[in-house]
């Protein structure tokens, strides 16, 4: 099979090595199937021409787009299953393994047991269960049978065909305020999904539309996470003006708004970072798998913030707001 990549990462980080993957599968005796096989063996992970894939998630249509595949070697970078496996432990399935990831926190897993081997699956991490027992099935769904089949699914882009949103999605792309007011005020939430797997209010906050972010404040949009779209976009404003509009007594519970922090920390925004501690977030606060926001800093290779974290923990000013 030809598999058509902009970028592989064999040319990065060396061909694959099927002794280095053995060692690192979760399931005693696993084997990975051969259509996957091969194309470890081809690219060793990357990113492909085509990205985006489409499917139901509770009977309804969704979708994202590959971040990247991701590969085998021994490097420690956020690229690597090895990496994602010591991320993502306790998170999600045991007999998964992770195999690529989209831009939005969400991962693209394979089966390695039984009838669930081969096929594959979309971890929504929206969902994603309070409990760390990595038994948790309630975020995962099956989006093809195979590797092959998933692989030769994607696309270029979104498929055009009409749905319940899709007006109101097409209106955010094209920055039409006038429309998307009008279909808020007819009853249309921004915290529907689209089909690209998100919320409307999430993707104008992760893609910096500020005056239609704040727009879809005004009628309820789910502040949390558009909070954490704005950060994992780069968009320090919108995450300022999210931080504000959520209420600043609300960061006084550091359990509540960790995940915000972790964002923060894991996509290296170090004056999110800062405010979010300065409002109270305790950077002392474990994760419910056991660890701070220091050691998911560390794991991410995140200098600004793990700097700022040092600094603060000698009692020293963080970046300026």
């Amino acid at each position: 099979m030809d598999f058509r990549m902009k970028k592989t990462y064999s040319d990065k980080f060396g061909q694959f090595d099927d002794g280095k993957i053995k060692k690192l599968l979760p399931v005693k005796r696993a084997t990975l199937p051969e259509d996957y096989l091969s194309f470890l063996k081809q690219c060793n992970g990357g990113v492909p021409e085509n990205a985006v894939f489409e499917f139901l998630e509770n009977g309804k249509p969704s979708g994202s787009v590959i971040s990247c595949f991701l590969g085998v070697f021994e490097e420690r970078d956020t690229h690597s299953i090895g990496y994602a496996l010591d991320i993502y432990a306790g998170r999600i399935p045991k007999e998964l393994l992770p195999i690529a990831d989209d831009a939005f926190g969400n991962l693209i897993l394979m089966g390695l047991k039984k009838r669930r081997r081969g096929k594959i699956y979309f971890w929504d991490h929206e969902l994603e269960s309070d409990e760390s027992t990595g038994k948790y099935w309630g975020n995962v769904t099956q989006i093809a049978e195979d590797f092959s089949t998933f692989f030769q699914s994607l696309s270029p882009e979104f498929d055009d065909e009409p749905s319940e949103v899709d007006p109101f999605e097409e209106a955010r792309k094209s920055g039409d305020i006038t429309s998307l007011k009008k279909m808020l005020e007819e009853g249309f939430s921004p915290n529907q999904k689209t089909t690209k797997g998100s919320t409307i209010a999430r993707r104008s906050a992760y893609e910096g539309q500020r005056e239609i972010f704040e727009m879809f404040c005004d009628y309820g949009a789910n502040l949390k996470d558009v909070l954490e779209s704005a950060i994992r976009g780069g968009h320090d404003d919108i995450a300022f003006f999210a931080i504000e509009a959520i209420g600043y007594e609300a960061f006084s519970d550091s359990q509540a708004m960790l995940g915000i922090l972790f964002a923060a920390a894991e996509c290296d925004r170090e004056k999110v970072f800062a405010k979010l501690v300065d409002l109270g977030v305790d950077i002392n606060t474990k994760h419910k798998l056991g660890y701070t926001v220091r050691v998911h800093a560390m794991r991410h290779q995140s200098e600004k913030v793990l700097a700022l974290i040092e600094c603060l923990k000698a009692g020293g000013p963080g970046p300026p707001q």
